[in-house]
């Protein structure tokens, strides 16, 4: 499951729903926080588990769109998500950071316990490498990248801490000589993350970057408790 999206004239005539990601993108996506468009994904992910045999229900991209910029005349601009008018009836006095994070988290719940409902298959999420970069406060990895928690509302580790999925699969697409963002870095952070917890592990990595499988292995031998690579 990826993200969703669906016609301008759509969108239009559901703005509760959706929330319109860049006047000039011209893109409605499905919003997290409406009951109907959670009941969509619930209601996708019941359709698979009731018609095939399947270990597992993944999410992809569950998360709010990356950040785009659209040229104007006075040059690039930020593409704004607009879901205002949804967050001024459903914000509850959130900030629309936490809103949005706390519309995800909602979501895999919802799809967590649906699951355990009906099959004993597992619910997973691959979510972008990076969950915070560290301040010196939030705990996050030793990273400079863009953050998965402020950029596109996934707290990744909330859905860990509250129990909302069986695995995470952190997308792990640098090299070890990246210098923002360092694949053994990132992968020992991740690790960390989950000792302890009833989480599994699979980390994901450039299968096309032949030159990196050899110190994956490495890496992997040296982390201790990393499910799969």
């Amino acid at each position: 499951i990826t993200q969703w999206c669906v016609s301008v004239d759509y969108g239009t005539a559901n703005p509760c729903s959706m929330g319109l990601w860049g006047e000039k993108n011209g893109v409605w996506y499905y919003a997290p926080h409406d009951p109907a468009a959670r009941q969509s994904v619930l209601d996708g992910v019941r359709e698979i588990l009731t018609n095939y045999a399947v270990d597992g229900i993944h999410f992809d991209d569950y998360f709010y769109p990356y950040p785009v910029y659209e040229e104007t005349v006075q040059g690039k601009v930020l593409a704004e998500f607009d879901d205002s008018h949804s967050f001024a009836l459903y914000g509850e006095g959130k900030s629309l950071e936490d809103w949005r994070r706390d519309n995800v988290t909602a979501l895999m719940r919802e799809c967590y316990d649906a699951i355990n409902s009906v099959s004993a298959c597992e619910l997973g999420v691959a979510p972008f490498g990076i969950w915070q970069n560290d301040n010196g406060e939030n705990g996050g990895s030793d990273t400079a990248g863009l953050e998965s928690y402020s950029a596109i509302y996934c707290d990744t580790l909330a859905l860990v801490e509250n129990g909302c999925v069986d695995y995470i699969a952190p997308q792990l697409y640098w090299d070890f000589n990246t210098s923002v963002a360092r694949f053994d870095t990132l992968a020992r952070w991740w690790n960390a993350q989950l000792t302890g917890k009833d989480v599994k592990l699979f980390v994901e990595f450039k299968w096309h970057a032949h030159n990196m499988i050899p110190k994956t292995i490495d890496e992997a031998a040296y982390i201790d408790g990393a499910t799969k690579w």
